[in-house]
C-alpha cells in the first residue's frame, strides 16, 4: 500500500469544476466591491493627518492594546477581548520560547 494524500479536499471529481467557478465568481465579487469602494474613497478630500502625533498613537494604543471600543458591548467585548489577548500572549511566547 503507498502512502498518499487526498488531494482537493477529498472532494470528488465531478465538483472539481463547479468548485473553480465558484471560486471565480467569489473573486469577481469580491472586485467588484473593492472597486466600487475605491471610487467613493478618491471621490473624498485628503486630510491632514500630521498633527498630534503623539495623541494619534496614544489613541491608537488605547484602542488596539486595551480594546476600549470593544469592551463597551459588554459580553462580546469581554469574549473579544480575552480572545484577542490570548492570542497576543501566545504570540509574544512563540517569539520568546522559554528553555524548558
Amino acid at each position: 500500500m503507498e502512502a498518499t494524500r487526498e488531494i482537493y479536499w477529498n472532494v470528488g471529481h465531478g465538483v472539481i469544476l463547479p468548485m473553480y467557478l465558484l471560486f471565480a465568481a467569489a473573486a469577481a465579487a469580491c472586485a467588484w466591491g473593492f472597486c466600487s469602494k475605491l471610487r467613493v474613497y478618491r471621490s473624498g478630500l485628503p486630510l491632514d493627518r500630521s498633527s498630534g502625533p503623539a495623541r494619534r498613537l496614544a489613541r491608537a494604543a488605547s484602542r488596539a492594546l486595551a480594546q476600549l471600543r470593544v469592551v463597551r458591548e459588554a459580553f462580546p467585548g469581554l469574549f473579544h477581548a480575552a480572545l484577542f489577548w490570548c492570542f497576543l500572549l501566545r504570540v509574544i511566547r512563540s517569539i520568546n520560547p522559554r528553555q524548558r
